[in-house]
Order: structure tokens, then C-alpha cells, then sequence
């Protein structure tokens, strides 16, 4: 009697999820609340700023994420370059009120999804996707 015996593995890739949201801001930077939450086991985070105020949007643990290339970035890095496609949007087309586009850069996706409020406040959304093998 001949055993045979199959072998096989199945390779998930896993994938680190960082989420900005900022809303009510009309710079963009200064906020009443900024909440940050990391997940390290399930390498979720999220940094969350609302509603107008005097404290700035910023990490106090700030993640990084690493590119295609090897490369690995900051995630303020990455926001700054999606932050300026809003402004250039916004700028361009004054009268739109939405925007959603996806980056790709170095490997990493980051999808915007950013509103314009009457008032000219913005919610800006960030989504950072990092394959990890």
C-alpha cells in the first residue's frame, strides 16, 4: 500500500489599516479633539480629529509602512502628499463638494475621501493599505 501525502500551505497576506479622519477643521490642522488608537496585534490604527480648536492633528506614536521598494514612510509623510491632491482638487474644481481618488505610491494605497462643507470646513479621510507577506 502506497500513502501519499499532499502538502500544501496557504500564504494570507495580512494588511496594516491606518485610518485619518478629520472633520470640521477649516485649516485642516487645529482641532477641539484628536483621539489616536493603535492595534498592534491586528496592526490597525487610527488617528481621529474633530471640530475646530487649538490642538494640532498630529500622531503621538506615529506608524510607518513600508513601500514595495523597501522604502518605509511615515504616515504623516503619506497624509501630506494626499492632503496637497485635496487642495489642488478643491482649488481647481471650487464648486465640487466631494472628492474620492485612490494613490498608489511605492506599493502603498491610499484612498481620499474628502467633502467640502458650506461653510468651507473639510472632512478629510485617509485610508493607508499596506500589503504585509
Amino acid at each position: 500500500m502506497i500513502l501519499l501525502m499532499i502538502s500544501t500551505s496557504l500564504v494570507f497576506a495580512k494588511k496594516k489599516k491606518i485610518v485619518v479622519k478629520q472633520s470640521g477643521s477649516k485649516d485642516g490642522i487645529h482641532y477641539n479633539t484628536v483621539d489616536e488608537y493603535h492595534n498592534w496585534q491586528s496592526d490597525f490604527h487610527s488617528l481621529k480629529c474633530k471640530n475646530p480648536g487649538s490642538i494640532v492633528c498630529t500622531w503621538g506614536h506615529t506608524p510607518r509602512v513600508k513601500g514595495s521598494s523597501g522604502n518605509e514612510y511615515d504616515v504623516n509623510q503619506l497624509t501630506s502628499i494626499a492632503y496637497k491632491k485635496v487642495e489642488e482638487y478643491f482649488t481647481n474644481y471650487p464648486n465640487d463638494k466631494n472628492f474620492k481618488i485612490k494613490l498608489q505610491i511605492d506599493g502603498i494605497t491610499i484612498d481620499i475621501h474628502a467633502k467640502k462643507d458650506n461653510d468651507q470646513s473639510l472632512d478629510i479621510t485617509y485610508t493607508i493599505l499596506e500589503e504585509i507577506e
